[in-house]
């Protein structure tokens, strides 16, 4: 398995949340406490048996998207570092937001905890893109940048938006907002279709309280 940021993270979480230290986990799973180490540092590897062994102690705290049946009926974890093609073959359930509840979230924690103190429903999403968690589910409400009225938006609430990219974005004030986000040097503008927000890239998160990249989209056509 090859360690990547959620892995790393988990690790501290369950050192955290169960009062130990490395070097008391390193002890339970059989490993020098150096290579304990070099699992908070992603793109290492942990091999199969060690795996076997941490998994069950740290899978609450990795983002439930990322987990998956694989084709041999086993559960297991796809890595940001280690994209594996059956990841694909399997739908996940992932947390379905509505306006009010969007416009509360804030990647401070994961889309996971949100979804769970929320106690939000879920809606189905095949994954498309290797490397992109904390994927979230949103229904527009209004038509926007071509995008139909009760369209899905799958977003990430963990990847980075880029350069021409389709954004959901959600202000200070609580405004969601769907449009195309450009960067041109150290300028932004994003693109609404009836609006653009524009300014320098050192000005965003005062315009902005998160921008979430969307994956991909649904429409069902009757």
């Amino acid at each position: 398995m090859k360690v990547d940021q959620n892995i790393a993270r988990a690790i501290k979480q369950y050192l955290a949340a169960n009062n130990t230290t490395q070097k008391v986990l390193s002890k339970q799973i059989g490993v020098a406490e150096s290579t304990m180490v070099q699992w908070f540092k992603p793109g290492r590897g942990i091999s199969a048996s060690k795996w076997a062994q941490l998994y069950p102690l740290i899978k609450r705290y990795l983002p439930k998207d990322r987990i998956y049946i694989s084709s041999a009926g086993e559960e297991e974890y796809s890595s940001l570092n280690t994209a594996k093609k059956n990841v694909f073959n399997f739908p996940v359930m992932v947390p379905l937001l509505k306006p009010a509840e969007l416009a509360r979230y804030t990647p401070i924690i994961s889309i996971e905890q949100f979804a769970q103190t929320e106690n939000l429903p879920r809606a189905a999403y095949q994954p498309k893109v290797p490397g992109v968690g904390g994927i979230f589910c949103y229904e527009l409400d209004v038509p926007s940048i071509g995008v139909p009225q009760g369209a899905k938006l799958f977003a990430s609430s963990e990847a980075k938006p880029t350069n021409n990219s389709i954004v959901l974005a959600t202000t200070l004030s609580g405004e969601i907002i769907l449009g195309v986000f450009h960067t041109s040097g150290n300028e932004f503008e994003l693109d609404a279709g009836d609006r653009r927000i524009t300014g320098n890239l050192v000005e965003v998160w005062r315009k902005f309280a998160s921008l979430f990249p969307v994956v991909c989209y649904e429409v069902i056509c009757y």
